[in-house]
Order: C-alpha cells, then structure tokens, then sequence
C-alpha cells in the first residue's frame, strides 16, 4: 500500500489517543515512524499496525479498520479534497464513481491495486453494494468508509454487511440506508 496509507493511520491514532500510544503501536508493530506519501509499503505493513493498534487499544482489528474508513474520508479531504469533489455531490452518486476516482488517482500512483465497488438494487434512499478487493479482511473499512461519506454528505447512513468471502462469494455486499439530514424519511 501507498504510505499515505499508513500516514493516515498515525494520524488517527495521534489525534485519537496521542504520540505515545502512536509510539507503543509503532514499536509493536515494529515499522518506521515516517510514510512517504507517494512511497509503496509491503501489504503486511499495514495489516501489522492494525493488529498492533488492536492489541494496544484492546479493540478488534474490525473495529480499528472500521474507524479508520470513517477517519479516512476526513484525512483524504483535508489533502485531496479537489479528487473528491469530482466524484459527486451526495452519496450515491460519489459512490457509484469510487472506481472512476481510482482510476483518476492511478495515474499518479502507477502501483495502486484499488478495490472495485458496484452499486446494485437501487432504489429511494437505499442501494446494495459490492466491494471487491485483493486484500482480505477489509471489509470493515468499507462499512467505516460509508459512515465517513454519510458525514461529508449530512447524510444520516445504516449499513449492513449482509454475505460476502465466507458464503462462497467473490465480493462483500452491504445494503446501504440513507437519508439526509433535512429530509423526513429515516433508515430503518
């Protein structure tokens, strides 16, 4: 993965808990302090600071990665805000170009191997989601990364990750509920 990645990562753990708990779970996981945005890290490197964070913040890996999709969003719109407003000015459009936008990112990061999202059975204020990746195990994160969308949009979201790897299927599917804030219909 890209080392912004991992910057990301840092950051949420600094803003959350501080540098020292940042250090323990550097040091645990035993990798570098510093991320080269634009520099490509071994998979397992992040895999080992979400294991180190769960282990150190008693929480389980799905929950870190789940806050880390919902940080994510904030993070990548603190730095690439212009990315993501060409990808849509409410959820369900900016989700359905999550694959455009990777492939616009990819011209600058020519090793980027990002995961693949289909939006299925749409219908008036909820749609499925297939999430593809060749990482294992990040499914979490897509459930944070729809909650983090939900606040950049003021769009009140429930998500259901409903079957996916363990039942045989070559993707994770959700059913994704939203509403915004000043509309009256609320997700179940």
């Amino acid at each position: 993965m890209y080392g912004l990645v991992n910057q990301a990562i840092k950051e949420m753990v600094v803003d959350g808990h501080g540098e020292a708990v940042w250090e323990k779970i550097r040091s645990e996981a035993g990798v570098v302090d510093v991320f080269v945005s634009m520099h490509q890290y071994p998979e397992d490197l992040t895999d080992k600071l979400v294991r180190a964070a769960s282990a150190i913040l008693h929480t389980n890996p799905s929950e870190i990665l789940a806050g880390f999709g919902q940080y994510w969003v904030g993070f990548a719109s603190r730095n690439y805000d212009y990315v993501l407003d060409m990808s849509g000015q409410d959820l369900l459009t900016f989700v359905k170009n999550l694959n455009n936008m990777h492939a616009r990112i990819g011209l600058w990061m020519p090793d980027l191997k990002p995961p693949s999202f289909l939006v299925t059975d749409e219908t008036p204020g909820t749609f499925k989601l297939q999430y593809r990746s060749s990482r294992g195990g990040y499914a979490p994160m897509v459930s944070g990364l729809l909650k983090g969308l939900g606040e950049r949009f003021n769009t009140d979201v429930t998500i259901e990750h409903t079957r996916g790897i363990a039942q045989g299927l070559d993707y994770e599917e959700f059913i994704v509920c939203y509403a915004t804030r000043t509309q009256s219909a609320m997700c179940r």
